[in-house]
């Protein structure tokens, strides 16, 4: 409640929240409780979710996916805002991929496709948004709970310097 007070006392353009908006999936009152304190953020200032390991389990499943995007939305999409075109992806997919790679497989190619687009239309930025880090401390580091792993990092990293991306962020 005391980031929202402060989202509403400086009105920035937008608001990302970047994952883990709740702490266990599903549970019921975590969800109300979230959508209570982040329904307080002034309705004038758009408000961009995105799913987090808490949100999708360390994990993801297709069925945990399916609730996540029932209860919050898209898990993957694109919003523009004022010349910035930002990309909110699913890391919690790219990170550990082994029981929903057909989503992996949707969302490199989205990714891609977007990129491509954002590209294409002469964005004054890209900017992607995500909850885990593609990487710590540089970008061929040891594979790591905290980080995104190298065989997956490189070529995305690959593909977002290619379109410009200006910056990343990510909240876990």
């Amino acid at each position: 409640e005391f980031a929202v007070t402060a989202v509403n006392r400086l009105k920035p353009a937008f608001v990302v929240i970047t994952g883990d908006l709740v702490h266990k999936p599903g549970d019921a009152a975590q969800i109300a409780a979230y959508r209570r304190i982040a329904g307080k953020i002034d309705a004038a200032i758009p408000v961009y979710h995105i799913a987090g390991n808490h949100d999708v389990e360390n994990v993801p499943t297709p069925e945990t996916l399916a609730a996540y995007t029932k209860i919050f939305g898209a898990d993957r999409y694109v919003f523009r805002e004022r010349g910035l075109v930002g990309i909110v992806l699913n890391s919690s997919v790219i990170h550990s991929p082994a029981k929903a790679p057909e989503a992996l497989a949707g969302q490199e190619k989205w990714l891609r496709a977007e990129l491509t687009k954002a590209k294409a239309e002469n964005a004054r930025h890209i900017v992607v948004f995500q909850h885990h880090p593609w990487f710590l401390a540089a970008p061929d580091e040891k594979d790591d709970y905290m980080n995104i792993p190298l065989e997956r990092r490189r070529p995305a990293l690959d593909s977002m310097k290619a379109a410009a991306v200006r910056a990343v962020f990510a909240g876990h």
